[in-house]
């Protein structure tokens, strides 16, 4: 508890000094809701000691009374004469009813103050709510029981037929036509919370696949009072897709090839007309290894693109390799369809090194003994 607002010849206190409510005066009319009258108070003060305030000012005949009723009590109004027995007769009546105005006045700003915290808290909020609208990159509306448009965000703007002023109080239909995947007139129900996917006719006359969300607005009571729209860009997504798509298209592709060559080599000795010397016989064992090496490693490239596509981390290690070792690998794995075709190479010593795979690091160091002279 301060003091917070001084009248007359005070020689020591100020606004804002702290008042001890323990073992004083004041502290007692807080405490019970009491007041205090005293047409000689230093009888009181020599007998207990209380109110260092009393004391301190030389106040002789005072008056203190709580200002507001039982809860809560918002302070102490307190009039105080230097000399014994100057209390008028009025004084108590007088300063009660000026206390009871006081509280009065006091809870009036304590509940404009919460007001205008209650506004300033209201303001920030819709200032966020705002900015987090502007900043989606999703092209959101909101409409009314019309389906015409009340706000809409910058990506909305960008997107609609018209421009932001133009769009509000028109229907959203108008403002963003949206045809399903034969042409046709793509609508929603507003009163359900629905998702479907559309193409939508940009400003440029360019057409976008996109998802529609439609959810209703709805009060207290659960009466509908609009919709909210959410037009989501789907032209990442499919690209994705359809990268996907050629990525499997390139693996399965890449698959039959060693599954070619393995099957080639094992018909190739299990012939019964054809007698193999044991050098090709070890040669096609060889050759059917190194494919079976090469289908493990596809399968293992698969297995990562499954682990990125599920959000985890691909093993991306890079080693060293020499150039060299790199174009003898390709050879090797040509060569069954090259025939009778000679293949040469030229690979300059001097060529710096290149980053591949541990794996690719372990073929290199197989092929050395061959590449080398």
């Amino acid at each position: 508890l301060r003091w917070t607002a001084l009248r007359g010849s005070l020689e020591s206190t100020r606004s804002t000094d702290p008042i001890p409510l323990l073992n004083s005066v004041v502290g007692q009319v807080l405490s019970t809701g009491v007041a205090f009258l005293s047409d000689d108070v230093q009888q009181e003060l020599d007998r207990t000691g209380r109110s260092a305030f009393l004391a301190r000012e030389q106040i002789r005949s005072v008056v203190m009374v709580p200002l507001g009723g039982e809860h809560p009590r918002r302070g102490v109004l307190v009039a105080g004469w230097r000399r014994p027995r100057a209390l008028p007769e009025e004084a108590a009546g007088v300063l009660q009813s000026l206390a009871e105005r006081a509280a009065i006045a006091l809870a009036q700003a304590e509940l404009h103050l919460r007001e205008q915290a209650a506004l300033r808290q209201a303001q920030l909020e819709r200032s966020s709510l705002e900015a987090i609208f502007d900043s989606m990159t999703d092209a959101v509306l909101t409409t009314d029981l019309a389906g015409r448009i009340v706000r809409l965000n910058r990506r909305a703007v960008s997107w609609a037929q018209d421009d932001a002023t133009s769009a509000i109080g028109q229907l959203a239909t108008a403002a963003f036509p949206l045809v399903d995947q034969v042409g046709r007139a793509a609508t929603a129900s507003e009163r359900q919370v629905t998702s479907q996917e559309a193409n939508l006719h940009l400003p440029s006359g360019e057409l976008i696949p996109v998802e529609s969300v439609v959810s209703p607005i709805r009060d207290a009571n659960g009466d509908i009072l609009g919709a909210v729209q959410v037009l989501r860009d789907l032209r990442p997504q499919r690209e994705v897709e359809q990268l996907k798509a050629n990525i499997i298209s390139l693996v399965s592709h890449e698959l039959r090839t060693p599954l070619s060559h393995i099957k080639g080599y094992a018909s190739s000795l299990l012939q019964s007309d054809v007698s193999w010397d044991p050098e090709t016989q070890r040669d096609f064992i060889t050759s059917i290894e190194r494919q079976a090496d090469r289908l493990a490693r596809l399968i293992t490239d698969l297995l990562e693109i499954s682990r990125l596509d599920a959000g985890g981390a691909a093993n991306l290690e890079r080693v060293p390799l020499h150039p060299a070792m790199v174009v003898e690998r390709g050879i090797r794995q040509a060569r069954p369809n090259a025939g009778n075709h000679p293949i040469r190479t030229s690979v300059d010593e001097n060529l710096p090194d290149v980053l591949a795979t541990s794996e690719e690091r372990r073929v290199g160091k197989e092929c050395r003994s061959r590449w080398s002279p």
